[in-house]
């Protein structure tokens, strides 16, 4: 569900919302901007067993790309989180962030509140069916349910 950036060179990551929130979008870019997105916690995380993060941005090693942090990568402001409130960032969190982008974004944000608002407001087709109508008022509402098909009969979704 959310962006994972590793290598990457003057990303924008811009007035989004991410639904049903578990982990901050991570990675080890080389520079990144994550500004005016709604962090929104949904039920999916603790009805799976997956731990909820508070982080706006976790810093992920990634052996395959990079096997050392890359400091001061990542920018972040202006984001919002419906449902929970970030914690500040330690550790290796805290070491990749800058305090000013690496790259000027390449768009200017509306705002993390403005950007919601127009996410549900034109998302999917322009005939909304009943089945979009449920699945906006579900993110607007913080609410949904999470299958996983467990104890059903097949065919149904398998978990490793």
């Amino acid at each position: 569900r959310n962006p994972r950036l590793v290598g990457a060179t003057c990303t924008d990551i811009v007035d989004s919302v991410f639904y049903n929130y578990a982990e901050g979008p991570s990675g080890n870019p080389t520079s990144a901007n994550l500004i005016g997105n709604t962090y929104q916690k949904g039920p999916a995380p603790a009805v799976a067993g997956l731990s909820f993060s508070t982080l706006e941005w976790r810093y992920a090693r990634d052996v395959d790309f990079f096997d050392r942090l890359i400091p001061t990568s990542t920018y972040a402001t202006g984001n919002r989180a419906l449902g929970f409130a970030f914690s500040a960032p330690s550790g290796d969190d805290h070491t990749v962030r800058r305090a000013s982008p690496a790259c000027a974004p390449s768009v200017r944000s509306v705002g993390a509140a403005a950007a919601y608002g127009m996410v549900l407001g034109h998302s999917g087709p322009q005939i909304r069916s009943d089945q979009t109508a449920r699945l906006l008022a579900n993110v607007a509402n913080g609410g949904g349910t999470y299958y996983s098909g467990a104890g059903h009969p097949g065919p149904n979704p398998a978990w490793p």
